[in-house]
């Protein structure tokens, strides 16, 4: 009978002992575990603002690309108007010329 319990109290002591064990390897794990979604979360929080930096610098690219093109057009259209228009530009400065240089007294109104 003594032998039993001895025996009862050895298998308590085993199981004890495993149980720390398992307990030990679980914080272990848990710990690693934990220390490498960190590393993935910095990793991937690198990543994506690397990601988005790129993105943001080929939207400033393409802004600046349509600026500068937009502004070209700008530029050429207005050439574009007043060579259309010069000789009406032309005729208004002279009738104002004409206007200002002429007397009150000799003006055709």
């Amino acid at each position: 009978m003594n032998e039993i319990v001895n025996q009862v109290f050895e298998a308590e002591d085993q199981a004890r002992n495993l149980l720390e064990k398992t307990r030990s390897e679980i914080l272990t794990l848990q710990k690693n575990t934990d220390k490498e979604i960190e590393e993935i979360n910095i990793r991937t929080r690198e990543q994506s603002t690397s990601t988005i930096k790129d993105i943001i610098e080929e939207a400033r690219k393409q802004v600046e690309e349509t600026r500068n093109k937009t502004l070209s057009e700008a530029e050429q259209e207005d050439e574009a108007f007043f060579l259309q228009k010069k000789d009406k530009i032309a005729g208004v400065i002279d009738k104002i010329v004409d206007y200002i240089c002429t007397p009150e007294y000799l003006r055709d109104e």
